[in-house]
C-alpha cells in the first residue's frame, strides 16, 4: 500500500495519471507482494528445523500489528466513519446470505448423495 501510494503521488505530480498508470501500479504492488511472500518463502525454508526461532509468537505479532495498522486507518478514514451503518448492514446481509446459501447447498447435497447412496445399495 505505501508503494501504490507513492507511485500514485508521483503519477499525480507529472500530471500523467490515467488507466494506463493505475495498471502499471497495481502491477508493480503485485510484483512486490509476490517477492515478499517468495523472500519468506526461501528465509522459511533455510530457517527449517531451527528451535530458537519461535515462528508462531513471530506470526501472532505481525498479525496482531497487521489488525492494529488496518484499526488504524479505519479509524482516521473519515468518509468510512461516516458510513459506517451503511456498509455495516451491507456486510451482514451478505454474510447472512452467504450462510444461508450454504445451508441450502448442503442441504441440496445431502439429499443427493443419500439418495444416490441408497439406489446404489439396491
Amino acid at each position: 500500500m505505501l508503494l501504490d501510494f507513492a507511485i500514485v503521488q508521483i503519477a499525480q505530480k507529472y500530471k500523467k495519471y490515467s488507466i494506463l498508470t493505475f495498471r502499471f501500479t497495481t502491477f508493480v504492488c503485485m510484483i512486490a507482494i509476490m517477492l515478499v511472500l517468495a523472500s519468506g518463502f526461501v528465509v522459511g525454508l533455510l530457517l527449517r528445523g531451527n528451535e530458537r526461532i519461535p515462528v508462531g509468537k513471530v506470526t501472532t505479532v505481525s498479525i496482531c500489528l497487521l489488525l492494529f495498522v488496518l484499526g488504524l486507518e479505519v479509524g482516521s478514514n473519515e468518509q468510512l466513519l461516516s458510513n459506517i451503518g451503511n456498509i455495516g448492514a451491507t456486510a451482514f446481509c451478505i454474510a447472512l446470505l452467504g450462510m444461508v446459501g450454504s445451508c441450502v447447498a448442503v442441504k441440496s447435497f445431502r439429499r443427493l448423495y443419500f439418495k444416490l447412496k441408497q439406489r446404489d445399495e439396491r
